[in-house]
């Protein structure tokens, strides 16, 4: 089996060198390696000539953009597997070798893995990928394309990868192969390192945006209660990437800075809330939850109390937990507390985004 993999590159000079390597040192029975240049100016053509014994095809010559150049890649694969790797990211050891491994042992048309991810801070993570069910692949894209190898017979001869989307046209190829019914077999194991920087995460609401067009535009009528996770993704997208002194002034006027801030949910997502307010300088008073256990404890040095303290209570309340929502309300209601406002954290994140005026 032979494995073609293409790396595209624009002006990748501090990057090329560490891809390349770790494309040429693995471990692979049969590899083909083809490099896309958009016409760099930089230096990376000098890296890449320093190289030219161990790249089988090249191309230098401007393109339309990254998905334009994987386009010209994959019409010059001659491997039986095709997979990506960014100029900006490189294998791990050994990776290519479990991918062989995984074709050999497996009757399956591709194989996807996790990966590690550099962020915009410096620290890396481990992305858990394979641990998501593929049927999330509707409301959002849970394999970086790097982490997936496909056999050549789901790649058209031509414009595999649709240019009117400039960032997120592999979540579109992707979902057409799934609905396609593909077989995928995953490998608990990352294969890569994604380095920050590349188009994706330097224009995150952009791509989150073109995500979203993508996921309604392929999603079945049978998974049509996917539409609000759709929704609720490209918020979350908008807000991780708006600045924390932007998010704190457009909170505030939806809450005021009067009334004190409750939660109620002292569990992983209320958690999640009082991390992400405080971390804006946004001060959460105290949690309220059902759960016996949880009261007295101490969460992010916010305590924690039973509902009824806030009988006599005037606060902005936010509910964390989604599945528990009219629960929640039915016992605000029998309070008869007046002075309480009640928000729902998916609520206050809808008009948050409504109030950026970011359009979709």
């Amino acid at each position: 089996m032979k494995i073609t993999v293409i790396t595209v590159c624009l002006n990748s000079v501090n990057t090329i060198e560490k891809a390349l390597k770790s494309v040429i040192t693995q471990q692979c029975q049969e590899l083909e390696y083809i490099v896309i240049d958009g016409g760099s100016t930089d230096g990376t053509l000098d890296v890449l000539k320093k190289y030219d014994s161990c790249i089988d095809k090249m191309v230098s010559e401007p393109d339309e953009g990254i998905f334009d150049a994987m386009n010209k890649g994959i019409e010059m694969a001659a491997g039986d597997v095709i997979a990506f790797l960014n100029s900006d990211d490189w294998y791990e050891k050994e990776a290519l070798k479990t991918i062989e491994d995984t074709f050999a042992a497996n009757e399956c048309d591709c194989v996807c893995c996790d990966n590690y991810v550099v962020r915009k801070y410096g620290d890396t993570v481990y992305y858990n990928a394979t641990q998501e069910p593929i049927e999330n692949m509707f409301f959002r894209m849970i394999y970086f394309h790097s982490a997936i190898f496909c056999k050549k017979q789901f790649f058209q001869r031509k414009n595999n990868f649709d240019l009117r989307y400039k960032i997120a046209a592999d979540y579109d190829w992707f979902l057409q192969v799934v609905k396609r019914g593909i077989r995928i077999v995953t490998v608990h194991q990352p294969v890569f390192t994604f380095g920050y920087g590349g188009v994706s995460s330097v224009n995150e609401i952009e791509c989150g945006r073109e995500a979203r067009r993508i996921a309604l535009r392929h999603l079945p009528e049978d998974k049509a209660e996917y539409k609000e996770r759709i929704e609720d993704r490209f918020r979350e997208v908008v807000i991780c990437a708006t600045d924390g002194k932007v998010l704190r002034a457009e909170i505030l006027k939806i809450l005021g800075e009067e009334q004190d801030i409750v939660l109620w949910g002292a569990g992983v997502r209320g958690q999640q809330c009082a991390k992400w307010l405080t971390s804006m300088d946004i001060g959460v008073d105290y949690i309220v939850d059902s759960n016996k256990q949880q009261w007295g404890r101490q969460l992010q040095e916010i305590n924690v109390f039973p509902p009824d303290t806030l009988e006599n209570k005037a606060c902005n309340l936010i509910i964390t937990p989604d599945q528990h929502t009219e629960e929640i309300k039915s016992t605000i209601d029998q309070m008869k507390n007046k002075r309480i406002q009640v928000y729902t954290l998916k609520s206050m994140c809808k008009k948050l985004v409504e109030n950026l005026k970011i359009s979709k």
